[in-house]
């Protein structure tokens, strides 16, 4: 197999070859009896870095090695296992956040709703409270007392002509005259 990256990819290259456990200094003992998978790093006469499993002709020594053991398959099951029972705790602790964050959204809902019902409350005591002091005063105000037929109410004697609620023919009363207070400073009242 054949692969080449360019120097763009040669850092992640690099740092993935570093995290795979390759040595550039030893090689590594093939555990299983296969050979170990060998990456060269070479730089190109125009500049660019190569990675590749075997060195490319003209470009030179190669810069590094990395040698990667094969893998094994107990070690490979052993870690998929570990990353099926991480996976399933992911879901775990993703249910349960979402969970959470239903349980807040209702409390928020049910909180919601109660201030809008204490309002709403709190608007009916108003407007009974209204109605009440309403109907206590009309019970304290006096009441009117309309008498039917024909009255004379008082009026200044200033008013005079055609009162609306006589008969028509009336004549006005005539109001006596009125007396003159004494005066204050001991004088006896003019005759």
């Amino acid at each position: 197999m054949d692969w080449c990256l360019t120097s763009r990819a040669c850092g992640w290259a690099v740092a993935l070859l570093a995290a795979a456990g390759g040595s550039v200094a030893e090689p590594v003992a093939p555990a299983t009896g296969r050979a170990p998978t060998k990456v060269y790093q070479q730089r190109l006469p125009d500049g660019r870095v190569v990675l590749t499993d075997r060195p490319v002709p003209g470009g030179g020594a190669p810069e590094r090695r990395w040698d990667f053991e094969p893998e094994d398959p107990a070690r490979a099951a052993e870690a998929a296992a570990k990353r099926e029972a991480a996976s399933r705790e992911a879901a775990e602790v993703n249910e349960r956040i979402q969970r959470s964050i239903e349980h807040r959204e209702r409390l928020q809902r049910d909180l919601e709703l109660e201030r809008l019902r204490r309002e709403r409350a709190l608007v009916e005591l108003q407007a009974e409270r209204e109605r009440a002091a309403r109907a206590r005063e009309e019970v304290l105000a006096p009441p009117v007392l309309v008498v039917p037929g024909w009255h004379r109410p008082q009026l200044p004697p200033s008013v005079s002509g055609p009162r609306p609620w006589e008969p028509p023919g009336v004549p006005p009363p005539v109001s006596p005259p009125r007396e003159r207070p004494a005066p204050l400073r001991g004088e006896p009242p003019p005759r």
